[in-house]
């Protein structure tokens, strides 16, 4: 199994540099034609934070469509590549973390962790593929009412709904066999497999996502959101 370690801060956000690091490591581990596993780089709460918005509201237009883009691609990379994929989340998963843990064949939290999209609250749209990861796993009408409401879901209510595959209690407890990422038959015949069940998901242009997306971010009103979420933050972890 070739693990991928997540986040660049103690909360194990992603910066722009490591989103794109981490469609390149994923795509260098995907020749090797053997599971892959994302796991968190730091102790702590979270698997996954999510992004770096100081960093991100900072950077000029261009760069932070690129940020954007590399996501949806690695979203995509995950959804539809012939390995095996699993996310072992010690803590919670936010934004990029809970669309690595939807992105995945298999995702075994932490029981008190929870998967959350809180886009909504900082005055942000859901690009098409990440609503379409979500409705691949759960009927659209709960899909809806966990976007809209930025509802945060705990692992085990995850697990009922379909979004992940387990959970466990104590750390040490589970360790990355747990996420069964072996297949019953050869490697060839699992992919194709795969990709018939998955065929049709993950489909719109990502140009158009990203343009629609940027419309949102670069508004008067996101923009003020998201520093005052920023400001917030700093203050809590000050």
């Amino acid at each position: 199994m070739v693990e991928i370690p997540v986040g660049v801060s103690a909360n194990n956000n992603v910066s722009a540099q490591h989103i794109q690091e981490l469609l390149d490591q994923f795509r260098l581990a995907e020749q090797h034609c053997q599971p892959i596993c994302f796991v968190a780089k730091n102790p702590g709460r979270f698997f996954c934070s999510g992004f770096d918005l100081a960093e991100l509201i900072d950077l000029p237009e261009k760069q932070v469509a690129a940020t954007f883009e590399t996501f949806l691609m690695l979203a995509r990379a995950i959804f539809h590549s012939p390995c095996r994929v699993g996310v072992l989340a010690n803590g919670h998963a936010v934004g990029v973390g809970a669309m690595l843990a939807l992105a995945a064949d298999r995702c075994v939290m932490q029981q008190q962790a929870k998967l959350r999209f809180p886009e909504v609250q900082l005055g942000l749209g859901l690009f098409s593929d990440i609503v379409d990861l979500i409705r691949y796993r759960v009927a659209p009408a709960k899909a809806e009412i966990m976007l809209c409401d930025a509802v945060g879901l705990e692992a085990e209510r995850a697990v009922q709904l379909g979004l992940i595959s387990g959970y466990y209690n104590q750390p040490g407890e589970l360790g990355n066999k747990g996420l069964l990422l072996n297949t019953v038959g050869p490697f060839n015949a699992a992919a194709n497999m795969k990709q018939l069940c998955r065929n049709g998901f993950l489909q719109s242009p990502v140009a158009t996502q990203v343009d629609d997306f940027m419309r949102l971010w670069l508004s008067a009103e996101t923009q003020q959101s998201l520093h005052k979420f920023i400001e917030s933050t700093s203050s809590r972890t000050g």
